[in-house]
């Protein structure tokens, strides 16, 4: 191997002075936000926000003015954040892109389970490139092996040519899906109009999602959009979208004292629902705790919206807005009965409302015993808005 060694490896100057002056910008941002004079759940969520960016920057910045590589003829060094740590090249037996959290993972087989880290940025320096050619790639062994299975595979076609060719069309077809699920997200998660209509569209696209997973001979699997374990491209993200949707909307929408029980009572059912799916594809198998959490976040929802939208309101209460700043964290009214007798009460409504409501304006409570068993209530703006 030629060149001139040892040789060292840092971050990019620019990276090494932006980061810092952009850590330190958001911090500042969310310093002057929490001062202004606006609602306390703004001024503890928007600073909240920009605090966690700030130290992941902060953590970027310390990593790229202090962390080093010395490359040596026969072995590496490293500094990462002042921890000194070195590898034989005789050691390696192979390298991995995002193994255990590295960006660049060399694998030994002493320690194969906590590997020899390089960045992004080393590995994109040519000398590096040069010192790591004799180094097995194992991502592209692996990949490589994989692909050989799949243009093996007749469902795929006829001829190697052919199944590369439904390869291609397969991802297309995977991305314009996570496309349209993304716009889908959009409109039930913000905003859900007509209400009906997104919430059951929301419980019936996983429902869809699984017609096409059949109907595609199962070439569509319900993992993520990349190529996965199977080199099957997946279209699961929109039943992730689905989750996360109905879930946005229980929360937001309505209030359930014993959300606790809601919660409990649904993990069963989540568990039955991951074990159906893994049953369908293998490739749910791969990743158990997602699924679980996603199931849990499906099966929550359209529990909370069958308990809601199937009961009758038995509690009814018309109150005038006399403010719309919030109390706490939650999003808050507050309203007078509209006879003018009785306190000052405290409502919990959804953003929408709260960006809707004005002083002087009407505000509906509806509450029920759940067709569940479990107690629900919502606050929105009357229709017609009092004059």
């Amino acid at each position: 191997m030629e060149g001139e060694f040892p040789f060292v490896v840092t971050a990019g100057w620019l990276r090494r002075m932006l980061t810092p002056i952009f850590a330190a910008g958001f911090a500042a941002a969310g310093v002057f936000v929490f001062g202004l004079d606006a609602p306390l759940w703004v001024r503890i969520a928007v600073p909240g926000f920009l605090t966690f960016i700030a130290l992941g920057l902060a953590n970027m910045a310390v990593h790229a003015i202090f962390d080093r590589a010395t490359f040596y003829a026969d072995r590496i060094e490293t500094l990462r954040w002042f921890k000194r740590r070195e590898i034989k090249r005789d050691q390696i037996i192979g390298l991995r892109s995002g193994h255990k959290g590295a960006d660049v993972a060399l694998l030994t087989r002493e320690d194969e389970d906590d590997p020899f880290e390089l960045t992004d940025d080393e590995v994109e320096d040519e000398d590096v490139l040069e010192w790591l050619t004799d180094i097995p790639n194992l991502d592209a062994r692996d990949s490589d092996a994989k692909e050989r299975k799949f243009l093996s595979d007749p469902r795929f076609g006829d001829t190697p040519r052919q199944r590369r060719a439904t390869l291609k069309r397969l991802i297309a077809t995977s991305r314009t899906l996570e496309a349209l699920g993304f716009i889908f997200l959009m409109w039930v998660g913000l905003v859900p109009i007509p209400y009906l209509w997104a919430v059951g569209a929301a419980a019936l696209l996983p429902f869809l999602v699984l017609l096409i997973h059949v109907l595609s001979g199962r070439l569509l699997s319900l993992g993520p959009e990349e190529p996965g374990p199977d080199f099957r491209p997946g279209i699961g993200t929109l039943m992730t979208f689905a989750a996360i949707a109905l879930a946005v909307r229980a929360a937001l929408d309505f209030q359930f004292p014993q959300w606790p029980l809601l919660i409990a009572a649904c993990v069963p059912a989540a568990a039955l629902v991951v074990f159906l799916l893994r049953a369908v594809d293998k490739v749910v198998a791969a990743m158990p705790v997602w699924a679980f959490v996603l199931a849990l976040f499906y099966v929550a929802g359209i529990a909370a919206q069958a308990d809601v939208l199937l009961d009758n309101p038995t509690e009814f209460q018309v109150a005038t807005i006399v403010s719309t700043g919030p109390k706490d964290i939650y999003i808050t009214l507050y309203a007078a009965p509209a006879d003018g007798k009785g306190q000052v009460r405290e409502f919990r409504v959804s953003p929408l409302t709260h960006a809707l409501a004005h002083r002087g304006q009407k505000l509906c409570s509806y509450g029920g015993p759940g067709r569940l068993g479990l107690r629900w209530s919502y606050s929105v703006t009357c229709s017609p808005p009092a004059r």
